[in-house]
């Protein structure tokens, strides 16, 4: 993951007079807001390119299979939290209910309707430094993200290996009107039903193993289109990420007054949950 120890690089193993590690670190889950409008070479790994993992490490992507994530607020609440530390680890992605940003209380069963979902999102590609929005195609959705620290995204059978220096992920969610809670939050802070207006977009090295394909390539995707009302205008095959609401790279073009859903890694644009094996197509 890019940014996992900001501000620091990940020269692991740290030398005795080198920096600590980071553990209180959130910086990559900070959102990416309509209000900085930022271009491409910002949103896409939230700034972050210039801070990449440690050399050799990788995401290990399980074609035909399942990868296992943690998705937190902050390292601290996960199992890379500081070793010292053996209180329990949360369930949910965040300690507190505010930070979520969602409809859903602690201690009822979720709507997953509310969530949102993620994706995972994949390019064939090492060069970090010129990547491209368009160069990412959407492999897995997880219709219950955000909610569980511990997330499992399925990945398509018959992914062709990444190149020797290994490909580029990114894990992709909004935070919209459906994540916005109402009532007001613990804090006293009133909740609207107004738009999150916010993308997360978390960089990756990752590599392909398991059931792997090699006369098969990840499709360039298409740009998602709402389809909420109407299944007939979904794209099928190979889609981009959602991106919207930035001055460059979109891939939905979004505002606040159309009437239509609000972009989701849901049905209501096209995407199934689980393992996007349409997006694998023969060379």
């Amino acid at each position: 993951m890019f940014g996992f120890d900001y501000p620091n690089q990940s020269n692991y193993p740290y030398k005795t007079n080198g920096p600590a590690p980071n553990y209180n670190n959130n910086r990559p889950v900070t959102p990416i807001r309509l209000s900085a409008n930022p271009h491409e070479s910002f949103w896409l790994g939230n700034g972050l390119r210039d801070y990449p993992p440690a050399p050799g490490q990788f995401l290990d992507l399980k074609a035909g299979g399942a990868t296992r994530f943690e998705v937190s607020c902050n390292r601290a609440f996960t199992s890379y939290r500081h070793p010292g530390i053996t209180t329990p680890l949360p369930a949910h992605a965040c300690t507190e209910e505010y930070p979520l940003h969602t409809v859903n209380w602690f201690n009822k069963q979720p709507d997953i309707s509310k969530l949102g979902g993620a994706a995972l999102a994949i390019a064939y590609t090492s060069d970090a430094k010129n990547v491209k929005a368009s160069d990412f195609t959407v492999i897995s959705v997880q219709y219950r993200a955000v909610w569980e620290r511990v997330i499992t995204f399925n990945i398509p059978s018959g992914m062709p290996e990444c190149p020797p220096e290994g490909c580029l992920c990114t894990w992709n969610w909004l935070h919209t009107a459906l994540n916005t809670r109402n009532p007001p939050a613990p804090n006293g802070q009133p909740q609207g039903e107004g738009y999150g207006n916010e993308i997360f977009n978390t960089l990756m090295r990752c590599k392909v193993s398991g059931s792997i394909n090699n006369n098969n390539k990840v499709g360039a995707g298409q740009n998602p289109v709402e389809c909420s009302k109407d299944a007939a205008k979904c794209v099928k095959g190979p889609k981009k990420p959602i991106i919207t609401w930035m001055a460059s790279g979109n891939t939905v073009n979004f505002n606040n007054d159309q009437k239509f859903g609000y972009p989701v890694y849901n049905r209501g644009f096209g995407f199934s949950n689980g393992a996007q094996q349409d997006a694998i197509v023969p060379k």
